[in-house]
């Protein structure tokens, strides 16, 4: 009797994974593909309950253990599909222009003048995450307000509101570019009195300037 609750531990860790994913996709009113992999995964654990205890006489523990690997089965199933979703795609998307901003500050101690480069790379990088969280926050705004619309069966307010976004997330970031090209010598002077340094950022202002540019539309979409 112990090994047959020993084997029901995994299935719990599984239950609590599997329950949140439900939830999400519910909310989503994704409910035809949780009915396909709830009823996949009782076929796998009838399957698999078979052989356990009847073919290779597991017995109690071979069925708590199947019972373990057939939700494990589903949240994996439902992982896949979170994981292949466009949204999922959004957020590795953003999470590589993070890393690659964070790199960037990081390679720079590799190049011949670390100190000067280091210095420059960290206050354009800080404009850039200036930019990136005002465009953030016009993600969110648009995702919830396109969330709502979806919801209530709208679906040409949706396309007309992405288009919208889009085109404003453009002119703005338009705006945030020239201001770069203009001022980011002079705004430089309150980070750094440093002459070199100063010099090494005007050198960088036009490709910070595409930057933000490509920054500013990238969370919109």
């Amino acid at each position: 009797m112990l090994e047959g609750h020993r084997g029901l531990i995994p299935q719990l860790y599984a239950f609590a994974l599997n329950y949140l994913m439900q939830r999400v996709l519910q909310a989503q009113n994704i409910l035809n593909l949780l009915a396909y992999i709830e009823v996949g995964g009782f076929v796998v654990h009838l399957v698999l309950t078979w052989l356990a205890v009847f073919v290779l006489d597991y017995g109690l523990l071979g069925a708590a253990l199947t019972l373990s690997l057939s939700c494990w089965s589903q949240v994996d199933l439902t992982a896949l599909y979170k994981v292949y979703s466009p949204s999922s795609s959004s957020a590795i998307m953003l999470c590589l222009e993070i890393w690659y901003s964070q790199g960037i500050v990081l390679i720079s101690g590799l190049l011949p003048n670390p100190t000067i480069s280091f210095d420059s790379f960290s206050i354009c990088m800080n404009y850039l995450n200036r930019d990136m969280q005002f465009m953030l926050g016009l993600s969110a705004a648009a995702s919830v307000w396109v969330g709502n619309k979806l919801g209530t069966y709208h679906p040409k307010v949706v396309k007309l509101s992405a288009m919208v976004v889009t085109g404003r997330s453009v002119l703005i970031s338009l705006i945030f570019s020239a201001f770069v090209l203009i001022f980011c010598t002079s705004l430089s002077k309150a980070y750094t009195s440093v002459y070199t340094v100063i010099e090494a950022i005007t050198t960088l202002t036009s490709l910070l300037a595409i930057s933000v540019f490509l920054n500013g539309i990238q969370p919109i979409l």
